[in-house]
This record gives structure tokens, sequence and C-alpha cells, in this order.
């Protein structure tokens, strides 16, 4: 087991410098750069005074060397400053991984309670009401796109009936309670987490339905034990793996998801700092960002893979 989340580690480490290699290059093939951004608004400058600070702030650079320079600085716990604004990008990007990380877990905790339930009551009744509105829950989450699903929910719940706020983390006038987050929170988690359902519905109830038809559910039936212990302690758990499954696959969708999510309610994490840094060509902010987001997803991937041998330990006996 160590062997083969060693070889995982390993494995990981190589497709995140690819990752950073390749968010990079996109980065700087975008039109314009940072200093055209900080020279706006301050009118013309010569063409001598332009290159000068363009080498200073390293721009003028071929990209390979430059993203060089990047790695060298960042495997030396550098990433770098701002280049609009000046600032260690480590101090603008630790406020933001704590709202990401609270919109990000919420989301993916709500997706959780919502599908797995109803996965498996539409699996165990068939045609009932609960299979007909989880496939209709299914559908809204697998068709709509996510910035539809927000804007749909801002109109809804926020203009028309006033439940919840509709932008930041905390009322701007008053304190900063738990009560002001979750408030300012369920809003843009539910949603974010409903874009999550569609495929962990599908994966759950085409999973229970599966295992339902073995023969050692047909056994623990006519030992007696009741339908909760039947569908609880033998069907769910012989359905886990192909829904982890889903679970892994559907985090860096959930990731992405909360970008969107985080810019329409002008959430303050890591996707709006992320669409910010692209409008004003902030390189280090993105590659930061990148790293933390592309670490996070894989470090969860890696806790999955450790739950399949807990689950079932024949896995890691074959791999």
């Amino acid at each position: 087991m160590l062997k083969n989340i060693g070889k995982r580690i390993l494995f990981s480490i190589v497709v995140l410098f690819a990752l950073t290699f390749f968010v990079f290059l996109l980065s700087n093939m975008m039109s314009g750069n940072a200093l055209d951004v900080v020279l706006q608004g301050e009118g013309t400058i010569s063409e001598e005074a332009y290159q000068a600070l363009l080498h200073e702030m390293g721009l003028d650079l071929p990209i390979p060397v430059r993203y060089w320079n990047w790695l060298v600085n960042f495997l030396h716990g550098d990433m770098g400053t701002s280049t609009v604004n000046g600032q260690p990008v480590w101090s603008i990007l630790k406020e933001r991984i704590g709202p990401t990380l609270i919109l990000t877990g919420s989301s993916l905790l709500i997706a959780l309670l919502i599908s797995i339930p109803l996965g498996i009551m539409s699996a165990y009744k068939p045609y009932s009401f609960w299979d007909n509105f989880a496939s209709a829950l299914a559908f809204v989450g697998s068709s709509m796109p996510g910035f539809m699903i927000c804007l749909f929910g801002i109109y809804i719940f926020s203009v028309k009936l006033g439940w919840f706020p509709t932008s930041g983390m905390y009322y701007s006038n008053q304190p900063h309670t738990i009560r002001a987050l979750l408030e300012h929170l369920a809003l843009p988690a539910i949603l974010c987490g409903l874009q999550m359902t569609g495929s962990l519905i599908k994966q759950t109830r085409s999973a229970v339905l599966e295992v339902m038809n073995e023969d050692y559910i047909k056994t623990a039936r006519s030992k007696g034990l009741s339908e909760f212990a039947v569908v609880i302690r033998h069907v769910f758990r012989n359905a886990l793996i192909p829904i982890i499954t889903t679970i892994s696959l559907s985090i860096p969708w959930l990731v992405g998801g909360a970008v969107i999510v985080e810019k329409i309610f002008s959430w303050p994490g890591m996707g709006s700092l992320i669409i910010s840094s692209i409008n004003s060509r902030d390189y280090n902010p993105i590659m930061g960002a990148t790293v933390i987001i592309c670490t996070t997803v894989m470090i969860c991937n890696i806790l999955l893979d450790i739950l399949y041998t807990i689950i079932d330990p024949r896995l890691a006996k074959e791999k």
C-alpha cells in the first residue's frame, strides 16, 4: 500500500509541474501584459522607458526562461510578488485559501448529503416519487451551466424571496459572526454543490441497483435482517467503490464550478483571485493559485485512493 501511495505521489508531482508550465504558457500568450495594465490611465511614455520597465519586471525574457526563473524561485519557497500591486503572492493567497476551502468543502458535503440518499432511494424504489425527483434533480445538475444555476438562484432566493444575501462573505457594516458567514455561504454552497449532484445521483443509483441483484443480498434478506441493515451494511457498502470513483472525478469540476460561483457572488476566494489576476495579466498570483488548487485536488485523490483500500483491502493486493 505504501509503495502504491509513493508511486501516486511521484506521478502527481510530475503532473503538477506539467500543469504549471501549461498554465504559465497560456497566461503569457494573452494579449498585453501586466505593465500595460499598470500604465492604463498614466498617459503615454516613451518607448525607451517602456522597454526599461519591461526589463525591470523581467517581462522581456522568453517564456521558457521566465518559467524557469519562476520554477527555481518556487522551489526555494518564493512565489514571487504581484506585478500589479507589489504584494508578495503568498500574503495574497493565504487570505484566499480559507474562504475557498469553506465554499468547496461545504459544497461537497451538501452534494453528498443530497445525492447519496436520493440515489439509494431511487434505486430501492424505482419509478416512485423519489426516483422521479432524483432524475429531475440529476438532469438539472448535469445539463444547466453553472452560471445559469447561480443567476436563477440569486433571482429566486435573493431578489424575489430575500432569503439570502447576494454577495460577499460577511455583511460590510456588521461584525464578522458565524451566523453572518452561514447566511452568505448557504446559497453559493448549495448552488455549487448542485452542479455535482447530477453525476453522483446517477452513479449511486446505478451502483446500488447492480449490488441489489447480487446473490449475497438475497441471502442477507433470507437471514431475517431488516431492510435498513441490508441496504446500509451490505448494499451501500459494496456500492461505495464506484461512488468514490465518481467523487474523485467530480472534485476538479467542483473546483472549476467554485471559480464561477466565487466570481458571481463576490466570494473572496481563490477563484475570484484567478479571474481578477487574468484580467490584470498578473502572472504570479495565477501561478500560485494554480499550484495550491492542483495540489489540493491531488491530495484529495490520493486520500480517496487510500479509502479504496480501506473499504476493499483486495484492491491493495491487486495493485
